[in-house]
């Protein structure tokens, strides 16, 4: 069998498993736990598959977890708000 190209990586669903692998190959100097990551990448895959490029779609394949703020272009003092988000390790958003 031969190599898929770019193009039937991206547009083949079967073909998932190789760019994961590849992604976890090219990054595996920041990847502390490849299975958990596959598991992240796989709920990200269902996840894109349904949303429009209206939205972005946030991964993270590391076990550190965190908040973040998100500030309009008025804020004037960027303090606290209560647009904030919390992202557990190994998860999408």
């Amino acid at each position: 069998m031969s190599t898929p190209t770019e193009t039937d990586k991206k547009d083949n669903p079967e073909n998932f498993h190789i760019v994961a692998e590849e992604f976890i190959f090219t990054h595996s100097y920041a990847i502390i736990d490849p299975l958990k990551t596959i598991d992240v990448l796989t709920s990200a895959r269902s996840t894109i598959s349904s949303i429009t490029a209206e939205y972005a779609l946030i991964v993270n394949i590391s076990n550190q977890e965190l908040t973040w703020y998100t500030y309009n272009d008025y804020a004037t003092i960027k303090i606290t708000t209560k647009f904030s988000s919390y992202m557990g390790a190994y998860c999408t958003v």
